[in-house]
């Protein structure tokens, strides 16, 4: 289920990014063995571990095209760091998994929980978990050249945003320009 994918993988990216652990209310154990099945039917761990390998290879990728006139130790070392990352998230997934149980327990009813485990578990919803990964990857290959002009746009209106905050030199507007356009993956 992609809702479940979603949750993993944001749980994932903001693992790394979060110092803090806000402790969620305890949920209701009943809601959260739902919880629990909903998550089983749709793949479980393995899903999750997919998603997380598949979501950094990206970012990866991304990197790579970013480095592709850097020193090729750096280029090396990023992809180190990735995957390591990789690594390490794919180990915190039994707890990711537990907080995404909580998630969905601690915010849904439990006649909600029935119905997603239900739907999760159905012939449909069965089918369109297995057909998902190639429908993101559809979409993902589809907008991929939308969200680059977009992005491009958006980096030329924040440079000139924050030239004009800053009050900029020409000089150091064209080195931001650059660096800019130097971490922008290439296509």
């Amino acid at each position: 289920m992609k809702s479940f994918v979603l949750a993993i993988v944001a749980l994932a990216t903001l693992s790394f990014a979060s110092s803090v652990n806000a402790q969620a209310p305890q949920p209701n154990p009943v809601r959260l063995a739902l919880a629990r099945e909903i998550l089983t039917a749709n793949g479980g761990a393995q899903a999750a571990e997919a998603q997380l390998r598949a979501v950094f290879t990206s970012a990866a990728n991304l990197s790579k095209g970013a480095l592709t006139n850097a020193d090729p130790k750096i280029s090396e070392i990023s992809q180190v760091v990735m995957q390591y990352m990789i690594e390490e998230e794919v180990k915190a997934i039994p707890e990711l998994i537990d907080q995404t149980a909580a998630a969905y327990a601690n915010n849904l009813s439990e006649r909600e929980l029935h119905d997603l485990l239900a739907w999760s578990t159905s012939p449909s919803g069965q089918a369109i978990r297995l057909k998902s990964p190639a429908i993101m990857q559809e979409v993902i290959a589809t907008q991929g050249p939308l969200m680059k002009k977009m992005m491009a746009g958006a980096t030329a209106t924040a440079i000139e945003h924050a030239c004009a905050q800053s009050r900029c030199s020409t000089e150091e507007r064209r080195i931001i320009t650059g660096l800019m356009q130097k971490a922008a993956p290439q296509s």
